[in-house]
């Protein structure tokens, strides 16, 4: 995957099964990995023990390495809230294509945003 080895992996069995995608950038960064897990709809990614010399001027819906900010599209823009960010980054028709298919929604569809676990009931407060 861009140039770096991929290992891919299984764990466990069935409908719980995670699939693991371990990035080794060790022949350029030592040490160095990105974790890309599923589990159904669900994905993480994850960078075990970052460092600056990989990953230092990376920006982007991760966030801004340095700062831990979470920017807009314009880089300039910090955006706290999570649904926000998330619409914000919705894959753009001119953005380059991370996937085999195209699934909905796709833009100009909004994203579909989670649900309340607790539904349309309040709790009372007292």
């Amino acid at each position: 995957m861009g140039g770096f080895p991929l290992n891919i992996t299984r764990i466990g069995e069935g409908s719980r099964a995670i699939h693991r995608y371990t990035i080794d950038l060790s022949s350029k960064y030592p040490g160095q990995v990105i974790t890309i897990e599923t589990l159904k709809e669900f994905v993480k990614v994850d960078f075990p023990r970052p460092s600056a010399e990989a990953f230092g001027n990376t920006v982007g819906i991760l966030g801004n390495f340095k700062t831990g900010e979470t920017l807009a599209r314009d880089q300039k823009t910090v955006l706290d809230d999570f649904t926000k960010l998330g619409i914000e980054w919705q894959v753009l028709p001119d953005d380059d294509r991370l996937f085999h298919s195209f699934s909905h929604p796709q833009f100009p569809e909004p994203c579909i945003l989670p649900e309340n676990p607790r539904g349309q009931r309040q709790r009372r407060r007292l």
